[in-house]
């Protein structure tokens, strides 16, 4: 896939260079890797990694089984692909008819080679259309993203929003979890070992049996009499569909325990970076990490302090411009046609062919150009979060999550090769090898459908602009919340959700440091305690305790508590107290009842 990209710009050298100097180049070989590449691609996105993602994840028993599961899996897919082949098939085949029988002397006639042309069009316009989401919403998403990442307390405030919804989900998966674990245990006592599916059952214990250990551990074994009762007569189905469940949920839990665990790094960190702002030691202070530093305190100080909030919003001004010819590009292969057609319209294209006698520099320049818009597309479609069970989390994503993200990869990257041609001005006649193999999306090889062909390239990349626009005035996060996909705007600091998270993170910065004094662990003093975060500073000049929170008070605050806070700070305070105690009372019931 990532081959594919430095393969274009290779391509493009090839094929300009050779274009001036008046040779042949390297089509022949630049023909071969494509071929090789594309159809690789192709398998892999249609039916290698599909059929990989669900394999481990089926809760079958042997590699036979689990092999007919994923097959199935994936069945339905396959059948709605096939049907919408089946339709432009038909319809392909009615508009050659009606062809030949306005135009007999002109008749055409369909060979093989014309099919597949017209399923690779098909194909790549799928790509296509997912190329325009992914990239549309990342041009203005990430410079987005790299403007609020100059503003620590906009970063803190983000951790705090994510932490009370992670906590919560954690709480949930956790639940979940200990359910299961729970029907795993009951069938291992019900099944003998003279039973045929006892076999099954070990298999079960083998996978539930580090988060068993974990849960006693923690002493949360749940108690079987009011659990998830189990049919009288259990059948090798009925394991396969508990296996599954089992591994699912071992699944959440991991996920979102890492995640909470991750977020509480990071805004422990931001933390540190905002309180040691004015640190007379000129050095950033944390707890949680080594005395030890590669790089001079010093210089991470007035890193943090100075040079990232300018350098991050630098890089934001830069991608502006950059964003704003991307947009224009889109429209190069329609003012081509239409305008100028002897004339490269493509600011892009311009400043590439300048390059034309440097076929070096013009590949450097080119990837460059290549790599900035993948990091686009890609940072588009790893946050556009559409599956939220295959987020890809730093450091932690499982199998299915990779394989899933890797079928859009797979998707993409022919669309997005094509895409960065035609916003280069680059036509078929520019000795560019990628054309012979993936062609321009224009069904040449039908005159009666041509026309198709030729608006789909010509006016569909302009959709793009429109996608960017909507992300632009967030219209699509809008429409992200009306399916309950709430995302943090940071545009207000007074979210409910964003004090709980603030009141979670506290609890468990503080246990952690304690745990770590415990242990003897050197670690740098942490002086959160002792500065006032600049966020809210009438609630964060008071320093919550365990009591505090958790007390079976109710919902009031502690009397020298209001005595230190205004009353509209109390009152919003006071709110998040009712909601945290009332979500703690319940999981207690629930742990109780179960």
């Amino acid at each position: 896939m990532f081959f594919a990209l430095a393969l274009i710009t290779i391509d493009l050298a090839a094929g300009l260079h050779a274009k001036v100097v008046e040779t042949g180049g390297d089509e022949f070989y630049l023909k071969t890797m494509w071929s090789v590449v594309y159809w690789s691609i192709q398998v892999l996105a249609w039916l290698v990694i599909p059929l990989c993602q669900q394999y481990p994840y089926t809760g079958e028993f042997s590699f036979f089984r689990k092999l007919l599961a994923s097959i199935w899996a994936n069945l339905l897919f396959y059948i709605v692909i096939g049907a919408v082949g089946v339709v432009v098939g038909v319809a392909l085949a009615i508009s050659v008819l009606v062809y030949n029988g306005k135009n007999p002397d002109e008749a055409i006639s369909v060979n093989i080679q014309e099919v597949i042309l017209i399923a690779k069009s098909i194909s790549n316009a799928f790509g296509l259309t997912m190329l325009i989401c992914f990239l549309g919403y990342g041009m203005v998403e990430f410079p987005r993203y790299l403007w609020n990442q100059s503003n620590m307390e906009r970063k803190l405030a983000f951790f705090q929003f994510q932490g009370a919804k992670l906590y919560d989900q954690l709480q949930d998966e956790y639940d979940i979890l200990l359910t299961k674990l729970d029907v795993v245990r009951r069938l291992d006592s019900k099944i003998s070992h003279e039973d045929d599916l006892r076999k099954y059952v070990d298999i079960m214990m083998e996978t539930a049996k580090e988060e068993m250990i974990i849960a006693k551990q923690k002493g949360d074994v749940r108690s079987s009499s009011n659990g998830e009762p189990l049919p009288d007569d259990i059948r090798r189905a009925y394991l396969v569909k508990i296996h599954k469940e089992l591994i699912d949920a071992i699944r959440a839990h991991q996920k979102a325990e890492y995640q909470w665990e991750h977020l509480q790094k990071q805004a422990f960190w931001c933390e540190d970076v905002i309180n040691s702002r004015n640190n007379p030691t000129k050095a950033i202070s944390s707890p949680f990490r080594k005395t030890r530093r590669v790089v001079p305190a010093s210089v991470e100080f007035y890193y943090y302090k100075y040079a990232r909030k300018h350098l991050y919003r630098l890089l934001t001004v830069a991608f502006i411009p950059f964003v704003l010819i991307l947009c224009y590009s889109e429209f190069v292969p329609l003012l081509s046609k239409h305008v100028a057609t002897d004339k490269n319209l493509s600011v892009l294209g311009l400043f590439i062919r300048t390059m034309d006698n440097n076929r070096f520099l013009l590949q450097v320049v080119g990837l460059g150009l290549l790599s900035t818009i993948a990091t686009m597309l890609y940072y588009g479609m790893f946050n556009m979060d559409l599956i939220s069970m295959y987020q890809v989390i730093p450091h932690h994503s499982d199998a299915a999550s990779l394989l899933y993200s890797t079928v859009f990869l797979c998707r993409c990257v022919p669309a997005l090769c094509f895409n960065f041609l035609q916003m280069l001005g680059i036509k078929s006649d520019d000795q560019v090898a990628f054309y012979s193999v993936m062609g321009i999306m224009q069904l040449d090889g039908l005159a009666a459908v041509g026309k198709i062909g030729v608006w789909f390239s010509d006016y569909f990349p302009i959709l793009l602009v429109v996608v960017a626009v909507l992300t632009l005035f967030n219209i699509v996060d809008r429409l992200a919340a009306t399916c309950g996909r709430e995302r943090f705007t940071f545009k207000s600091l007074d979210d409910q959700s964003i004090q709980e998270g603030k009141i979670l993170l506290q609890k468990s910065r503080r246990r952690r440091v304690l745990e770590m004094r415990s242990n003897g662990e050197d670690t740098e003093l942490d002086t959160s305690s002792d500065i006032v975060l600049q966020v809210q500073p009438d609630v964060d000049s008071y320093n919550l305790s365990d009591d505090d929170v958790d007390s079976d008070g109710g919902n009031s605050l502690p009397a020298n508590m209001n005595s230190k806070l205004s009353k509209s700070t109390a009152d919003r305070l006071k709110s998040v107290y009712e909601k945290h105690n009332k979500k703690k009372r319940e999981r207690e019931k629930n742990k109780s009842s179960k």
